[in-house]
This record gives C-alpha cells, sequence and structure tokens, in this order.
C-alpha cells in the first residue's frame, strides 16, 4: 500500500507549471539580461523598453558595479505600474473565481 493515500485534488491542467514560459522566456531575451539591449534592433529595443525585466535589470545592473543608476525614475514608476495592473488583474479574477 502507498505511503500516501490522500486524495489528491485534480488540477484543470496538468501542465499547468508550463504556462508561463511562452511569456518568461522571450521577455527574458529581449531584456537585456543576457546580452546588451543596443544589439536588438531599433523596433524590439522599443518594445523591450515597456517589459518589467527590462526596467529591473535597468535599475539592479548599476549596482552590481557599485554605481546608481543614471535615470531610476522611469524604470521605477514602469516596475510600480506593472506591479499595481498585476495586482488588480489577480484580485479581480479570485474574487471572479470565489464568486461563482
Amino acid at each position: 500500500m502507498p505511503a500516501n493515500t490522500t486524495p489528491q485534488p485534480k488540477l484543470r491542467s496538468d501542465n499547468w507549471t508550463l504556462t508561463p514560459i511562452p511569456v518568461l522566456t522571450p521577455m527574458m531575451f529581449l531584456s537585456g539580461v543576457f546580452f546588451p539591449r543596443e544589439q536588438l534592433p531599433p523596433l524590439v529595443r522599443t518594445l523591450s523598453a515597456a517589459l518589467p525585466l527590462t526596467n529591473a535589470v535597468e535599475l539592479v545592473r548599476p549596482l552590481f558595479m557599485d554605481q546608481w543608476p543614471a535615470q531610476p525614475l522611469r524604470p521605477a514608476l514602469v516596475l510600480a505600474l506593472t506591479t499595481l495592473g498585476a495586482f488588480w488583474l489577480a484580485l479581480a479574477l479570485t474574487r471572479r473565481r470565489f464568486r461563482g
């Protein structure tokens, strides 16, 4: 007899851990984590400026070189707005799920 006989809840999808991969993988390559964004084409560089990870990298990278970010206001503002938007979306989805 197995050691754990507690019934486990059935998930809607068995691959729920794979869901964020199509979003996170391109974001890591476009944000400047692995290589400088200056090597990207101009259009892609402009679009990648709105990614939250790009702004986090812009804030953190100078700190590793014992410097302060040159312009911390815009990346901090984008991160704050992204956080508020994600929180609002999570709250709305959670409320909708538990109402019905």
